[in-house]
This record gives structure tokens, C-alpha cells and sequence, in this order.
């Protein structure tokens, strides 16, 4: 964590940065190892200036294990308690260390929220901030691609022993269950809700399980999206299934989409600009008179399941060793299937990428 401290220091001084307020959940992970017990909730902030570190939160969070990991990067811990809130401990710091401008988090900061700081501080400069922490930690460590690996290895287990479970007149719902269940069981938690999509329903890319309602009948194809969080490092992949033997249009598509998805892969090796990356599976589908897919390429994964960088003609990021992104190009044929094969894969240099995901791609027939 102290190295990940650095480096932001470093990036404040190199951009002049005198103050910043760090407000951002996985960031704050990142940086402290603190975990609260929902992203969406703000449960610590993280300021660091020029001179110190200091880390905000209530005593409901205190433990031996905060203090030790606060002390390892040498933060000092300000609890957030009736008559000194948040805003009344960063008024007091400005005041000691004489900060004429503080910089914030604007992708995670509310409007709401930069009103009322806005107003508090006064003549403080309060403005955002040029330094990216999700750009930090879209370069994974050693320890962080191991992590992940874990994560799409016991993903790779979830399918192979709860794929056999699948039989005519299960819903998607019940599908779904057993892989949470399972995930559970394990001691580990999911990355997302699962997606369980089967016939008509595949050709929605981001169908909600949760409210469906399908059946699995003889010959239907069943698309499964999953992901395991190990350790908070997460994996995704997603798989087709077949019960019986599908329609000719169908293997044709899974046919080309695989190789679709193979090329795209071969192409990170040495590819490195995401938009060219992304434009390699919508040429193959266009070639083969498949439609194209409207979602990005791939993303990029780690402490969240779509983080940088992504791979999409959109992109402004260059591919460099450490990055782990998904490969997932799909095709949809409205009222009939879905088809998306997606791994989760580590580019390891400068000329090699390692796959992590290791589940078959060969079509799979039940």
C-alpha cells in the first residue's frame, strides 16, 4: 500500500497538486486496505497533502487491523463523530497546513455533495483533480494478476460442476441460484448478479436474470455470464450451452464468433491501440453476414468488474503490459439467441498475453 501511496505523491507533485481529497471506494481499498461493507456507501474518505495523510471515518469501522494498516502508510486517523464531521476536520487541516486549494474526484464526487464542500471551505478552491487512480490500477502487480488468476480458476471449477446440473424444465432463475449457492459455499463472493440467458432471451446482452422467466427446453441454447470476487479481485466469463443439438443458423454463428474471438485474442499480442483491437471481431462478423454487437469489445477488470481500459473505438488508452481485460465480442439475433464468448485475460509483455479463463470454448452440446 505504501508504494501505491507514493505514487500518487508523485503524481501531485508532478502535477502540483497540494491537496487531495480521495472519495472513491475501490480507491480508497487501493491505497489503505480499508473495506467497508458496501461500494455505495461512504464510509471513509482519504486526504493527502503536501506535509500528511489522513484517513476519515466513524468508530463503528475502528479495529486493531485499521490501525495497523493506517499506520503502515503512515496515516493519521481523524474519526467522523457528532461535532466533527468530515467538513469540520478538513477545515481544520486546511487551517494548520495553510492549503489554498483542494482537489477532488469528480467521476465519483456528487454534485450534492461538491455543493455543500464548496460552500463549507469558502474561499478554498475546491476543483477537480487531473490525477486518476483507476489509471494507477489498471497496471496490475504480480500479486493483484494472481489474485485474479485464483478468481477465473474457481470460475472455470462453478462451470464444470454446475454446468452438468442443466436439464429440460430448469429456469434460468434456478440455474442462477445454484451458481451463487455454489460461489457461497466456496467462501467467496459473486462479481455480479449472474447472467443466465436462455433461447430468445440470450439476444438481450445484459438480460436480468432476476426478473426472468425462462425454461429450458430440448434444443435450447443457454448463455451463462458469470464472475467470482476472490480476495475483492474479480473474474468474468461467459459460455454457451446447448441442450441437444442446436439449429444450423446457430453453429454457424458460434463458429464464426469463436474464431471471431480467437483473432481478437492473437491480436493483443502485439496490438496495442484498443480502437484497432476492437474493430477485429465486428470485420470477421460483417465478412461472415452476422450483425454487428453494440457493446464494446472487451473492459478491463480488477477491484471492479468494468474498470480501465476498455477495448472500444471510443478508448483513449494504449494497452500496456499488466492490463487485464475481458475479450467479448457477441452475437444477438433478435427473438431467437444470443451468442458471447468471453475470457479474462492478462497481457503478460510486450508480445504474449495469458489467458485466464480456461473453460472450453468448443461448442458445448448437454
Amino acid at each position: 500500500m505504501l508504494k501505491r501511496i507514493e505514487q500518487v505523491r508523485k503524481l501531485m507533485k508532478e502535477k502540483h497538486t497540494v491537496s487531495f481529497l480521495i472519495s472513491n471506494h475501490f480507491n480508497i481499498f487501493y491505497l489503505t486496505g480499508f473495506i467497508g461493507l458496501a461500494p455505495t456507501e461512504r464510509e471513509g474518505f482519504l486526504f493527502i497533502t503536501d506535509k500528511s495523510i489522513y484517513f476519515f471515518t466513524d468508530n463503528r469501522y475502528l479495529s486493531k487491523d485499521l490501525n495497523n494498516k493506517l499506520k503502515n502508510i503512515g496515516a493519521i486517523l481523524k474519526l467522523i463523530e457528532p461535532g466533527n464531521s468530515l467538513l469540520d476536520h478538513l477545515k481544520n487541516i486546511i487551517k494548520i497546513e495553510n492549503i489554498l486549494e483542494v482537489e477532488f474526484e469528480s467521476s465519483d464526487l456528487t454534485y450534492a455533495e461538491y455543493e455543500r464542500i464548496v460552500t463549507t471551505l469558502g474561499s478554498i478552491s475546491f476543483k477537480s483533480s487531473q490525477i486518476h487512480i483507476q489509471s494507477i490500477r489498471a497496471i496490475k502487480t504480480t500479486e493483484e494478476v494472481e489474485l485474479i488468476r485464483e478468481a477465473c480458476l474457481q470460475s472455470d471449477k462453478c462451470l464444470r460442476e454446475i454446468s452438468p446440473l442443466i436439464r429440460v424444465g430448469m429456469t434460468e432463475r434456478e440455474l442462477a441460484f445454484k451458481m451463487e449457492m455454489w460461489i457461497k459455499e466456496k467462501g467467496f463472493a459473486l462479481s455480479f448478479d449472474p447472467i443466465v440467458a436462455c433461447d430468445e432471451n440470450s439476444a438481450i446482452a445484459h438480460y436480468d436474470t432476476r426478473s426472468g422467466n425462462g425454461v429450458f427446453k430440448k434444443e435450447s441454447v443457454i448463455l451463462i455470464d458469470f464472475g467470482i470476487s476472490y480476495k475483492h479481485y474479480l473474474s468474468d466469463i461467459t459460455r454457451m450451452y446447448s441442450i441437444g443439438k442446436p439449429s444450423d443458423e446457430y453453429i454457424y454463428a458460434y463458429e464464426t464468433l469463436l474464431r471471431a474471438q480467437l483473432e481478437t485474442l492473437n491480436s493483443l499480442k502485439m496490438e496495442r491501440d484498443p480502437k484497432v483491437v476492437d474493430k477485429i471481431p465486428r470485420a470477421v462478423l460483417e465478412h461472415s453476414g452476422l450483425p454487428n454487437f453494440a457493446h464494446s469489445t472487451g473492459h478491463g477488470v480488477g477491484l471492479e468488474i468494468h474498470e480501465f481500459p476498455k477495448l472500444s473505438i471510443y478508448a483513449p488508452d494504449i494497452l500496456q503490459t499488466g492490463h487485464i481485460v475481458t475479450v467479448e465480442p457477441g452475437v444477438y439475433i433478435s427473438g431467437k439467441f444470443g451468442i458471447r464468448i468471453e475470457d479474462t485475460v492478462h497481457i503478460s509483455s510486450s508480445s504474449e498475453i495469458d489467458i485466464l479463463t480456461q473453460t472450453s470454448k468448443e461448442m458445448a452440446i448437454l
